[in-house]
């Protein structure tokens, strides 16, 4: 029977590990989150990857949507709403938002 283990015992190393670089989709800059901001109730184009790794795109570009859809939610009450879309075809992905004001009950 295996036993869970939890170890908070701070240890220094050398060496840590590189971040993993092949998550780098900056869906939401900041730029992006300013127009956002100032046209509330617009959808926009916000990005668009064309090329033979679009199915691993997708599902990290869901990732960062629902990440930011929570971030602005809980912070700032705002709700961003995304549609991905996938197109095997075309081998792209669009995602388009929209931000809005959150519900205050």
């Amino acid at each position: 029977m295996n036993e869970e283990r939890v170890d908070y015992t701070p240890i220094a190393v050398d060496k840590v590990p590189e971040p993993n670089a092949k998550r780098n989709v900056n869906i939401m800059s900041e730029e992006t989150m300013a127009t956002l901001r100032l046209n509330p109730d617009q959808w926009y184009r916000v990005y668009e990857y064309v090329g033979n790794e679009f199915l691993k795109i997708y599902p990290i570009a869901q990732s960062s949507c629902n990440y930011w859809k929570t971030k602005l939610l809980t912070r700032e009450n705002l709700n961003l709403e995304t549609r991905i879309r996938r197109s095997t075809p075309d081998k792209s992905v669009h995602v388009y938002a929209r931000l809005s004001a959150g519900n205050n009950e």
